[in-house]
């Protein structure tokens, strides 16, 4: 049997590390040669799957949270987009008061320090938190989506099926 992949201090991290792991193990299960007998196969597949729908059940009672985490995530964006525009303007004041002649060299340097460290701090946070508020869209996505639907097995061909039709005892071959 497989390590169990080390608990994440976060559940639904922790469910996302589960779930990526059974849709690989079901991806190579299909595509891996092997001599195992057809049921054998399905046997693996079905608890694959199942364990693979209980990951998504699980990520489902999470629903709430999730949103919880993105209507959070999207207001501190929008107070970084308003820090980064501040300090966007804070730096085009000083650079015009320094083209003017009002700022000194070392004022103008000062002023221009701070705000461009500022600037990377904020644009830094900014790039944290939209790419998790895309992470966790993706997971509110998945976790809104409908179940799939476990596939249907494939009808094992009868021999009326597969072309040997009983024809009776009235058949004459056509010469």
């Amino acid at each position: 049997m497989a390590k169990p992949t080390p608990p994440s201090a976060n559940p639904i991290d922790a469910l996302l590390e589960e779930r990526a792991r059974f849709q690989t193990w079901l991806t190579r299960l299909d595509s891996a040669g092997s001599d195992a007998p057809p049921v054998v196969r399905a046997k693996i597949r079905g608890d694959y799957q199942q364990r693979l729908d209980q990951v998504i059940e699980q990520l489902r009672g999470h629903a709430a949270s999730v949103a919880e985490q993105l209507a959070t995530l999207r207001v501190r964006q929008d107070d970084l987009a308003g820090q980064e525009e501040k300090a966007q303007e804070t730096l085009a004041e000083a650079e015009l008061r320094h083209a003017v002649g009002e700022y000194e060299e070392s004022e103008w340097e000062r002023v221009r320090g701070g705000s461009e460290r500022l600037l990377i701090d904020v644009r830094e946070e900014l790039a944290r938190v939209s790419d998790e508020i895309t992470r966790l869209g993706e997971v509110q996505a998945l976790i809104a989506a409908a179940p799939d639907a476990p596939p249907e097995p494939e009808p094992e061909l009868s021999p009326t099926a597969a072309g040997d039709e009983d024809v009776g005892d009235d058949w004459e071959p056509l010469i």
